[in-house]
């Protein structure tokens, strides 16, 4: 008998594990999105119902995944009436998983370490899956879940995880925070941002081989000052990025302990 979810959510994370659960042949029994029109969507992808309402979800399934914004989750999880006949699951890096504690004995984290964009399909389909449990039976349960789904799992408990979270943000969010400022750097000088993908790219791909320390480069690591004043003075007319040059140019160039 396959394992049959609750999926409360219908943005980046719950698409994803919606299509990947079905896909494995679980059963998805219903998305819930206080957007019916996005809950519709997803569902007719899985075969789910869909619904705008928490308050009557029943309990008819093995899991009820969380898969929301962090502002949504206590919300979200307040509605579905208390029930230790499923496991509740959360995806987030940075809530704690007693957010489930007064309403049931059977609940735990599946954090994805990866980032989702629903448009656009994953170039690495492999990538770790943070698990946290309330009890050994609900750790070797989502063990077993990451295995079915063909990801690899990691323990880490709340501030590992929080920490995880935070690397990440800086790691993922911020960078592409700065491959944004680039774009419209060239976009200014009406130069495509393509021209930076190979760069982008194989920078990235030293990190399979050296250290980010290692494979640093650039004006900064070589106290170029020439390099240095002139690319601060073409950012005069956008003195935020000036602030951030000189920012991330400080802290490279900071010796390293």
């Amino acid at each position: 008998m396959s394992l049959k979810i609750a999926i409360v959510g219908s943005g980046n994370v719950a698409s994803f594990f919606a299509k990947k659960f079905a896909a494995a042949g679980f059963t998805i029994v219903s998305i819930h999105s206080k957007n019916l029109a996005h809950a519709e969507s997803l569902a007719s992808e899985v075969q789910a119902i869909a619904s705008n309402t928490l308050s009557t979800i029943g309990s008819d399934f093995d899991y009820l995944l969380f898969a929301v914004s962090d502002d949504a989750l206590k919300a979200c999880v307040a509605e579905v009436p208390a029930s230790n006949n499923f496991c509740w699951l959360h995806t987030s890096g940075a809530m704690s998983k007693e957010i489930f504690a007064e309403k049931t004995n059977q609940y735990g984290v599946f954090y994805p370490l990866q980032t989702f964009t629903k448009s656009v399909s994953l170039s690495q389909s492999v990538f770790p899956v943070l698990i946290e449990s309330s009890s050994e039976e609900i750790q070797q349960a989502l063990e077993k879940l990451a295995a079915q789904i063909q990801l690899p799992f990691q323990y880490a408990d709340s501030d590992q995880r929080k920490n995880i979270h935070l690397a990440a943000v800086f790691a993922c969010n911020f960078s592409n925070h700065l491959f944004q400022i680039a774009s419209q750097i060239l976009a200014e000088q009406n130069l495509p941002f393509e021209l930076l993908l190979p760069l982008i790219q194989e920078t990235v791909a030293k990190l399979n081989h050296l250290s980010p320390s290692a494979a640093q480069t650039g004006p900064a690591i070589r106290n170029d000052q020439a390099v240095l004043a002139t690319q601060l003075a073409l950012l005069q007319s956008h003195p935020k990025w000036a602030e951030l040059y000189q920012l991330l140019s400080a802290e490279i160039q900071k010796p390293k302990q």
